[in-house]
């Protein structure tokens, strides 16, 4: 091949430059239509449930009420639109993070009420764990409540009918320990390392509901916050996501 004139060289960089942003765009904006299909699928799952119990309702009131929750629903699935947004802008810009001071005891009960639905149709239950009534963190409250929202579906759509499922909220001396634990099957342990994978899902969750335990969206925003994610199955049954953020 010719070598280009040296008066050329800087044009040809220029352009090879932005044709390299072009690609990380495209595959920025794929990577978000994906991650946006994860994410919609559970609070869609949540509005079509209450516009059942909706339709069925015996009374005016009753079919009322429904409604204004499903309503709650639709606003929901516009907050995780924005905050799926929110995750693109920053991967895309690496812009810093920005923070608040947040409750995690709060939030972690706001993540169960909103997910409630799912589990009372799987007749489980969900118990709230934390060792003390305010357990306050620095940090990103939108992102964050993706990440508990991952983990708290995954294991609704994992864990049988009946299943009893743990939601822990846990200062730290430097920092705060959310953990969700759940009455599924587990995985194989030589398939833990991959859960991080976008969508991958373990042979034995194959007539499971749900499109994959989609971890990839929960390390994303433990990365921003510097943490880390602990993976591992229960001697008693089940599998046990612990995310450490410093």
């Amino acid at each position: 091949s010719q070598t280009p004139p040296h008066e050329l060289k800087p044009v040809l960089q220029a352009l090879n430059h932005l044709l390299q942003r072009l690609d990380e765009g495209l595959e920025r904006e794929r990577r978000f239509l994906a991650d946006a299909a994860h994410e919609l699928r559970t609070p869609l799952a949540v509005l079509k449930l209450q516009l059942q119990v909706a339709q069925q309702a015996p009374t005016l009131n009753e079919m009322r009420q429904g409604v204004d929750n499903a309503l709650l629903g639709v606003n929901r699935s516009t907050h995780t639109v924005e905050q799926l947004l929110t995750l693109a802008r920053i991967e895309a810009n690496k812009q810093t993070l920005q923070r608040e001071s947040i409750d995690m005891v709060a939030l972690a009960q706001e993540v169960v009420a909103n997910l409630f639905p799912l589990a009372l149709d799987k007749q489980q239950d969900i118990e709230l764990l934390y060792t003390q009534e305010t357990v306050l963190y620095t940090g990103n409250r939108l992102l964050l409540s993706i990440l508990l929202r991952n983990l708290l579906s995954n294991a609704i759509y994992y864990s049988p009918m009946h299943a009893q499922i743990s939601v822990k909220v846990e200062a730290l001396n430097n920092g705060v320990l959310w953990a969700v634990y759940d009455s599924g099957q587990g995985v194989p342990a030589e398939d833990i390392p991959r859960l991080m994978q976008r969508f991958y899902r373990h042979q034995q969750s194959k007539d499971s509901a749900g499109t994959g335990l989609g971890l990839s969206i929960v390390q994303k925003v433990v990365e921003l916050h510097q943490g880390k994610v602990n993976i591992y199955n229960q001697k008693t049954g089940g599998l046990a996501v612990e995310v450490v953020l410093s």
